[in-house]
């Protein structure tokens, strides 16, 4: 009797431990909260493309590329990761729907949705009380800032401040070189800077920089080449770079490097598609990108060049999607924006994504300003501004504000 009370408490015991075996085993499927991957919540829960979401919930990995996250099916990039905290970036191509998070094969969606918004432009206030074309505009930090031009009277050497956060314009101390039209710049470590540009029949090379903690204006080494006008000028890392251009005779090819922290300029490798004036170009990353423009005001270029500043190499990128010529653009994340430019008198409001990743161009919504060019381009945070430019049907300098959110 003894023996069997034993045997019995034996497998008894024995059940109890394969049972809970079982009830374990049983509790880790991909959709049970036992799993350990849960999705709480996500802020915000719309956006446009580059928009940053927050996803809150349990079970994710602290490493990066072990969570796969989709939206709606699209995948998307995770800029950060921890167990209970995954920040993604919204890209173009997403639609709305809801988030999906994989980790280690098991599936977590979300209740929810993200509400993709469509891509849109915004007028916002005037830069000044004048309208101009071939304006030199950049960003430095969280503000904008544009200067110099021409309004069909006069050349100009005023300079102003765009703040996003209310939308207004400040002018700040005039430009301190000569007033001038079609010159060039970029921002770097802080400040910006200017020089080349024309003004009565002459091509300048001044260079300047400009100190918006001081709002002071201070004349550096001049310009490596030649004067010139219609150059295109961009930074990357420690430097800055111009290059292209017209200088009286012949359309340029050359490009230079300005080391600020020796006050020296450097020739580097040469544009490798024709000489040209009125460029466009962008940075994305650690390259920069330039295309379209002019030959002496009669051939239309729609060729599209990377510059890998390491290897000092250009290479020929897929073609644009018109032949742009004084176009404005800038750059949002993995993606170049180039639009509203013209083929001589035919001004056109097309607006184009390009897409480093791909290599592909694609037609976006139209630009909703007035068609023109010579307009300013920069990019702060997630969004795009172009800034006045010359309305040629209409005979205009415009003084117009838009900001694009992709």
């Amino acid at each position: 009797m003894l023996r069997k009370l034993i045997k019995l408490g034996f497998f008894s015991y024995l059940s109890l431990i394969l049972a809970l075996i079982i009830f374990s085993f049983n509790g880790c499927n991909d959709d049970s909260p036992q799993s350990g991957l849960s999705i709480v919540s996500f802020s915000p829960s719309q956006g446009n493309s580059e928009t940053n979401v927050i996803i809150s919930g349990s079970g994710f990995s602290p490493k990066i590329t072990d969570n796969i996250v989709k939206v709606n099916n699209v995948s998307v990039t995770v800029i950060s990761a921890s167990t209970t905290s995954i920040t993604i970036l919204i890209n173009e191509e997403v639609t709305t729907g809801a988030i999906s998070i994989q980790v280690s094969g098991k599936t977590v969606t979300s209740k929810d949705v993200f509400t993709k918004l469509p891509a849109k432009w915004n007028q916002l206030n005037d830069v000044s009380s004048t309208g101009r074309q071939a304006a030199v505009g950049f960003a430095i930090g969280s503000k904008g800032y544009i200067g110099t031009g021409y309004n069909g009277s006069n050349y100009l050497n005023d300079f102003w401040e765009f703040d996003p956060s209310t939308g207004a314009w400040t002018q700040k101390a005039n430009f301190s070189g000569e007033a001038r039209y079609y010159a060039t710049g970029f921002s770097l470590n802080g400040k910006g800077y200017i020089g080349t540009g024309y003004a009565f029949d002459y091509y300048f090379k001044d260079f300047w920089e400009y100190d918006p903690s001081q709002n002071k204006w201070t004349q550096k080494a001049d310009f490596g080449g030649v004067g010139r006008d219609y150059a295109t000028g961009f930074s990357i890392g420690a430097y800055g770079y111009i290059g292209a251009g017209f200088d009286g005779t012949s359309d340029r090819t050359d490009f230079w490097k300005y080391d600020p922290n020796f006050n020296a300029w450097s020739q580097v490798a040469s544009y490798l598609g024709t000489g040209r004036r009125r460029l466009f170009s962008f940075v994305i990353g650690s390259k920069a990108y330039a295309g379209g423009g002019t030959t002496k005001n009669v051939d239309f270029h729609s060729d599209f060049w990377e510059y890998e500043p390491i290897a000092n190499s250009w290479i020929q990128k897929s073609n644009t999607g018109i032949p742009f010529n004084s176009a404005s653009s800038f750059s949002i994340g993995l993606n170049g924006f180039v639009g509203t430019s013209g083929l001589g008198s035919n001004i056109s409001k097309e607006f184009w994504r390009y897409n480093s990743t791909t290599n592909l161009w694609n037609r976006k919504i139209d630009f909703a300003g007035a068609a023109s060019y010579g307009a300013v381009g920069f990019s702060i945070a997630n969004k795009g501004y172009f800034v006045s430019g010359y309305d040629y049907p209409n005979g205009i300098f415009t003084k117009h504000t838009w900001e694009y959110l992709p």
